[in-house]
């Protein structure tokens, strides 16, 4: 029962890493095309 439940958390944990790194590569790309006009 616990061994599902911390699967659960996983998926949460790496759906949110993975929005919060390609936040972050999105926020750099923006910000490399700007110095790079």
């Amino acid at each position: 029962m616990q061994n599902l439940e911390l699967k659960k958390a996983n998926k949460y944990v790496q759906a949110f890493m993975v929005k919060s790194i390609t936040i972050v590569a999105i926020t750099a790309f923006q910000i490399y095309n700007i110095f790079n006009v």
